[in-house]
């Protein structure tokens, strides 16, 4: 391992010289693919970089709206420091045992094949449990034992004992914070065991700042869209995320609150980027935008919801929707 200034990774330039992690010099087996158009985030990273330091088996949780980063930070983190990663989606039939491993009959015998836990805890890895809070907490509450430090015992392998080594660590996604989807929004999620949570480190995932997203954007796009309409469209973006979180009072001024009472959707970053990628794919078509926009976001929404976007898309559109 070798120390890397973090203001070598894009986005975090602004970080002082002296601000250092430890990092493979070479790519290593199970390490994520680095997305060269990528941009990090000072305030997700820095609770990253301190629980990685922080000597504790304590799990790190982010939790936030969709599409705000959570994953795509984590795994890109683990990516540029060349750091193995193995993971698993929580969902509704997700079992203690599919953590741990798989009974296989090779050649007539019956093997083990390690599942994404007891390989990230075999070679000192992280182990990622992306959408936790969709998996039943008798699965989740299974973490309890090695986020106190204890060995993870693999009952599928004759009850082996596996102690946590240099670089074994848990993280976890979700679009709660644990206490279960209260806006009806999320209506797979559910609530996290607090004796589960009591072993979390917890830190919320919020939607980029207008300048951190147009870079994102500029990147993936290039110049296929001119600037001034990338602003326009994070501002709008805005104005349905304020909507949507009731922050009525930072709305911009294209946008009154009585426009949409109620927002029920919110417009992540990927979904802006496909709206964008559509707008080009249909240029020949009349009025690209508001088309591309009702295949990326509204059809997906009630009518009332729909038709508060498109008057807000309109506000901030007023001169013109072409690229």
């Amino acid at each position: 391992m070798i120390p890397i200034k973090l203001n070598t990774l894009p986005g975090l330039e602004s970080l002082p010289d002296a601000v250092t992690v430890c990092s493979n010099p070479h790519s290593v087996p199970f390490s994520p693919p680095i997305d060269p158009d990528h941009v990090f985030s000072v305030d997700v990273v820095r609770p990253i970089l301190g629980w990685m330091l922080y000597d504790s088996p304590d799990m790190l949780l982010l939790f936030g709206d969709r599409g705000s980063g959570k994953s795509s930070t984590l795994r890109q983190f683990h990516a540029y420091l060349n750091l193995p990663m193995f993971s698993v989606s929580g969902h509704k039939r997700l079992e203690w045992e599919d953590l741990l491993g798989v009974k296989e009959i090779v050649d007539g015998d019956t093997i083990t094949m390690d599942g994404p836990l007891t390989q990230a805890w075999r070679v000192g890895a992280t182990f990622l449990f992306e959408e936790i809070d969709r998996a039943p907490e008798e699965t989740s509450i299974g973490l309890n034992p090695i986020l106190d430090g204890y060995p993870l015992i693999n009952v599928l392998n004759g009850g082996e004992v596996i102690p946590r080594i240099a670089g074994a660590r848990c993280a976890a996604t979700a679009n709660t914070n644990g206490s279960g989807d209260v806006r009806g929004e999320y209506n797979t999620a559910n609530i996290l065991d607090q004796s589960l949570m009591d072993r979390m480190q917890a830190v919320r995932v919020d939607y980029p700042t207008p300048e951190q997203e147009f870079a994102l954007l500029k990147k993936k796009l290039g110049d296929a869209i001119p600037d001034a309409m990338l602003n326009q469209s994070i501002s709008m973006a805005n104005d349905i995320r304020f909507l949507h979180a009731g922050k009525t009072d930072r709305l911009s001024g294209h946008v009154q609150a009585s426009m949409a009472p109620t927002m029920e959707t919110t417009l992540s970053t990927r979904s802006l980027l496909r709206l964008w990628n559509l707008v080009i794919l249909y240029a020949g078509v009349e009025k690209p935008l508001f088309y591309a926009l009702d295949i990326a976001v509204t059809n997906k929404c009630s009518e009332v919801c729909a038709e508060a976007i498109k008057k807000i898309a309109e506000a901030h559109f007023a001169g013109g929707a072409s690229p």
